[in-house]
């Protein structure tokens, strides 16, 4: 099994889209500001629809595409995953298309142990590391692995390009 290991902050989103999407976000942030300053708990479709905002389709359909043409799976490794409601922000990912199969915690700096631990104890034959930034504990097998995107920029074609490079290796490196 191939495996992408996806980071969402600086991949699927990046700040000239998170821009563009600030005034509806904005919005959304004061309702459930609103929402919690009458102690009622946010309405589930309330945060997953804030959450979808920041997810670029253009992006995401990227990385669909990818985890197709290569038969991967997807494992998630944001910081998103802090929040309550983050397993069924995935399945909606998950039913747009993205082809998700777990998540790591993606709060920890140190995704690196996370990344071998789950490579180890799946059958996993090859992944590629999809993070806007480097983890403290990033060894050099695992960045032998890795395409880095940035904030200011997200996925472009270029990663996409590296991404089938890692992909269509025969063996890596654990």
């Amino acid at each position: 099994m191939n495996i992408i290991f996806l980071d969402i902050d600086g991949v699927l989103n990046d700040k000239k889209y998170l821009q563009s999407q600030e005034s509806v976000i904005r919005k959304i942030e004061r309702d459930v500001l609103f929402e919690s300053a009458q102690e009622a708990k946010p309405h589930l479709n309330t945060i997953i629809k804030y959450d979808m905002l920041r997810i670029n389709m253009e992006k995401l359909s990227m990385v669909i595409e990818v985890a197709k043409n290569t038969a991967s799976g997807v494992v998630m490794m944001s910081n998103w995953s802090e929040q309550e409601y983050y397993e069924t922000f995935l399945n909606d990912l998950y039913e747009l298309g993205l082809p998700i199969v777990g998540y790591i915690d993606g709060t920890t700096p140190f995704r690196g142990s996370l990344i071998k631990k789950y490579v180890n104890e799946h059958d996993v034959n090859n992944y590629v590391i999809v993070d806007g930034e480097l983890a403290i504990d990033y060894s050099n097998d695992l960045l032998n692995n890795m395409v880095l995107t940035n904030y200011e920029d997200g996925l472009m074609d270029r990663h996409i390009s590296l991404m089938y490079g890692v992909l269509n290796r025969y063996s890596h490196r654990r």
